[in-house]
This record gives structure tokens, C-alpha cells and sequence, in this order.
């Protein structure tokens, strides 16, 4: 069974689907490429081992970006390492998003992906109806300032761990959690800086509160969606930018005639191939 404080972090655009049925028992992206085949909900039980958790996820993202770990020497997959690769930052592979926070008294915990039972890498085959689900948020009591971003609330846990949070602590994860405060020094300085309390809010209030800035993550999402769709569209079809560009540049500086023929041959190619493909759907 787990604490009375337990927690699970999301995107912000999955705020309306989770506050219609719960949390539910499945294997997420990042698990399928951590070679994972359980379906479960993971967790953290406790505010110290959420802290801890989310310092060894950035150490990771770390170590891949610079290319000390791979999936060679780990049970990363290539597919997670070319993910990471393509990123931005730890902020941009992660996403917008906060902090669930549960009790899980009455829950079992099951383990993580490797089947252990800790409090670090928790986990649950069991329903978590919305009605359970609160989210994390905290309020600068000198500017009235309100943040409810994981990665806020993540590091507002790091910089508040007591000598006893720690001694049930590895190490390791000791040290994780020294090198995020490291390389977040602005934020770092912020939370150390300003006067916090934490609020947590049943989660169909925090979906009323929040409804614009849900709806246009949400949005973007379904932007994305699209943008990925059409990519794999178009390499179904077999036709490449660099085709299309053949008919477009150099040859239209070159042959003008000649290169408005090109787009029309192309244009007809992907007709073509699109009635193909709807056919055989």
C-alpha cells in the first residue's frame, strides 16, 4: 500500500481527459521504449521520492544528450535516444504539465518498470477515479504569484527535503537531485528566494480554472497530430521534399516551362497514389 501522498506528473493536455475517467492502467510511450510491457499507472510514494525521481529522470535525458548513455550500455531503447537526440531541452521532451497528487493508502503498489517495489518507481493496476486526483500548485506569498508547472513544484520539493527525506535516499539520487539544482540555478533561486506555500485543488476545479490555457495546449497537440500524420502520408506516397524541390528550384531558375511540367507530374503522382491508397483501405 502506498502513503497518503502520492504523486504522478502529466501533460497539461491530458487535464480533461483524466478529470472524465481517472487515471487509467496503461503503457505510455516512454515505457514501450524503456522496453516495458505491463500496463500500470507510476507514481511516487512521497513528496521526497517524487523529488528524487524527477532529479534521476533529468540526469538521464542528460546522459543521453551527451551521449554517455546509449542503448548499447542501457535498457534505453534507440527509439527513446533519437527521441531525446531531436530535442530541445529537458523542458521541451518533458512538455507543459503538473503534478497529481493522490492517496494511495488503500492502493497496492505493483512496482515500476523493472518490477521493483519502491517508492521512487511506483506502481498501480488499479483505477484512480478523478474524484482522488488533486493538483499540485504553489502560491510567492510576496507577489500572489500562482505556478502549478511540474517542474516548479519538482524543484520546490528538492530545495525543501529534511535530513530525514534524505536518509531514505540513495546516493546516487542524492547527488541527481544536486546536479538539476545546478543546472536550474534561475529557478533554483526563485523558490529559494520567494515565500511558498503549496496548494493542491481537486482537479475539476483546476480544469474550470485553467480552461483557456488547457484548451490551447490541447490545440497545439492536435496541431502536432496532424503535422506527424501528413509527414507519414507523404512517405507512404514516396514523395520527398527533395522531389518537390527539384521542380521548384533550380530548375524553375533554369527552365521555368520545364519545371511547372515537373510540378504537375508530381501533383498527378501524389493524386494518383493517394486514390491508390484509399483503395486499398
Amino acid at each position: 500500500m502506498g502513503s497518503n501522498q502520492c504523486f504522478h506528473f502529466t501533460y497539461l493536455n491530458r487535464s480533461n481527459q483524466i478529470n472524465k475517467q481517472g487515471l487509467v492502467p496503461k503503457i505510455e510511450e516512454n515505457s514501450k521504449a524503456l522496453n516495458d510491457t505491463s500496463s500500470k499507472i507510476s507514481f511516487s510514494d512521497g513528496k521526497y521520492a517524487a523529488a528524487g525521481l524527477f532529479a534521476n529522470f533529468y540526469r538521464v535525458y542528460d546522459d543521453i544528450k551527451s551521449g554517455r548513455r546509449t542503448a548499447e550500455n542501457s535498457n534505453t531503447s534507440q527509439e527513446m535516444i533519437d527521441k531525446i537526440k531531436e530535442s530541445d531541452s529537458f523542458e521541451q521532451f518533458l512538455g507543459d504539465g503538473m503534478y497529481l497528487m493522490f492517496d494511495g493508502t488503500n492502493i497496492s503498489n505493483t512496482g515500476g518498470n523493472r518490477g521493483h517495489i519502491n517508492p521512487f518507481d511506483a506502481g498501480t493496476k488499479e483505477n484512480i477515479p478523478p474524484e482522488m486526483l488533486k493538483v499540485c500548485m504553489l502560491q510567492d506569498k510576496k507577489t500572489g504569484e500562482i505556478t502549478y508547472s511540474k517542474y516548479d513544484y519538482a524543484l520546490y520539493l528538492m530545495c525543501t527535503l529534511k535530513e530525514e527525506d534524505l536518509t531514505k535516499m540513495p546516493k546516487s539520487m542524492i547527488s541527481d537531485i544536486e546536479f538539476y539544482k545546478e543546472n536550474h540555478q534561475n529557478i533554483k533561486k526563485k523558490i529559494e528566494n520567494g515565500d511558498y506555500i503549496e496548494e493542491q485543488i481537486a482537479l475539476d476545479e483546476f480544469c474550470s480554472r485553467y480552461y483557456d490555457e488547457i484548451a490551447k495546449a490541447e490545440h497545439a497537440t492536435e496541431k502536432d497530430k496532424e503535422r506527424i500524420q501528413k509527414t507519414k502520408k507523404n512517405e507512404k506516397q514516396g514523395i520527398t521534399l527533395q522531389e518537390i524541390g527539384k521542380g521548384t528550384t533550380e530548375k524553375f531558375i533554369q527552365n521555368p516551362e520545364k519545371a511547372m511540367k515537373t510540378m504537375e507530374l508530381l501533383e498527378y503522382k501524389m493524386k494518383t497514389q493517394e486514390e491508390k491508397t484509399q483503395e486499398e483501405v
